[in-house]
């Protein structure tokens, strides 16, 4: 008896404010998924041969996915709809939708791959397939392929790429549209934000992630929730070690390109889970503290004395922007600060940063 089976989608996109709770568990999946296939081998290009086990179908779909098939046809031996579940495949990056017949036990379906630009832009400078962009992600990627190569002839270490790819990310573009509820979906992606020039977590946290890979960095994507809104953000490898980095928050609102803060740059998970919380199982451990900003340039005030030293090297260099992080100290109101700068010729004074706790500290002076 033949029966026709009903069409089943599965679509995931990531959105800020308004995207599905449970994406963690979607990467989560998605993870596993990868994991589980891991060394076996399918070709795509013979997917007529019967599918017997849920390995193999889980290979062969896989390697669809990673090569950006349209279209896959399968036979499946002792299908059963709740094993043979494309939403095993969850993932924010592609969406997947199913239809087909079953004779008996044997089914015929038919699988339809679509993928956002963020995924077609990071497999193609993975795996070159420059093919499957279209022309505006095609201009897009080359502006990406441009920016890192100026970055690398710039710098040589891990730190000071991925300090230049951050300050390039924060002084260029902006966090946005700020004028409609939902954003579009065009805000989510790394296109959207080199073009527009604005974007939500998701395109900032892409866009650091491509043009890392590109600068030859480690680094990866991380989803989860900060004060309880869902949220992407990166994680970096330096020295073996990793770390947390979450351009978007660096990023101050109003917008103000002159204004740099790393108060979310090179965290532990210590640090970090005062506002994010993720699935810790799914992600690397971040404890190493060499590589926080603070630390590495020594602007960490434990106390007046210290603040004060901090402030007064900046201006024995001419710098007219001072960064710092309070620890165990807290500055109460602006006056604490600007008393350091009285008498010494600055006719403004812009402080960004939270008084009555601990943190980070951005001063502009002219």
């Amino acid at each position: 008896m033949k029966k026709i089976l009903l069409i089943f989608i599965s679509v995931f996109l990531l959105c800020q404010n308004v995207f599905a709770d449970n994406l963690g568990d979607a990467i989560t999946a998605w993870r596993n998924l990868v994991s589980t296939v891991k060394g076996i081998t399918y070709s795509v290009l013979n997917s007529s041969i019967p599918i017997k086990s849920v390995e193999q179908w889980k290979a062969v779909m896989n390697e669809a996915i990673n090569h950006q098939v349209d279209t896959l046809s399968l036979t499946i031996v002792n299908f059963d709809q709740n094993v043979y579940d494309i939403t095993t495949f969850r993932s924010y990056d592609v969406a997947i939708s199913a239809k087909g017949s079953v004779t008996g036990t044997i089914a015929t379906i038919t699988y339809s791959f679509s993928y956002n630009s963020n995924y077609k832009l990071t497999r193609a400078y993975e795996n070159g397939s420059m093919d499957k962009l279209n022309v505006e992600e095609l201009a897009v990627y080359d502006k990406l392929v441009a920016k890192a190569q100026e970055i690398k002839s710039q710098y040589t270490s891990d730190f000071d790429k991925e300090k230049a790819i951050h300050d390039y990310i924060v002084t260029t573009f902006k966090y946005g549209p700020l004028d409609v509820e939902t954003p579009p979906v065009r805000a989510h992606t790394v296109v959207g934000l080199i073009n527009d020039g604005e974007g939500v977590c998701e395109a900032y946290a892409q866009t650091f992630n491509i043009l890392g890979k590109m600068c030859g960095l480690d680094v990866q994507c991380i989803t989860g929730k900060m004060e309880g809104i869902s949220h992407m953000w990166n994680i970096i490898k330096l020295d073996g070690e990793y770390y947390h980095i979450d351009v978007t928050s660096d990023d101050p609102t109003p917008d103000d390109g002159s204004r740099l803060i790393y108060s979310n740059f090179n965290l532990t998970d210590a640090q970090i889970s005062e506002k994010h919380t993720w699935d810790t199982s799914q992600f690397p451990k971040c404890t190493a503290t060499k590589y926080n900003y603070y630390d590495y340039y020594s602007l960490v005030a434990t106390n007046y004395s210290e603040l004060q030293n901090i402030i007064n090297t900046a201006l024995s260099k001419g710098q007219k922007t001072v960064t710092f992080e309070t620890r165990n100290y807290i500055l109460n109101s602006s006056n604490d600060i600007k008393s350091l700068f009285q008498g010494k010729g600055f006719s403004s004074i812009y402080i960004t940063g939270d008084f009555g706790k601990a943190g980070a500290f951005s001063i502009n002076v002219s």
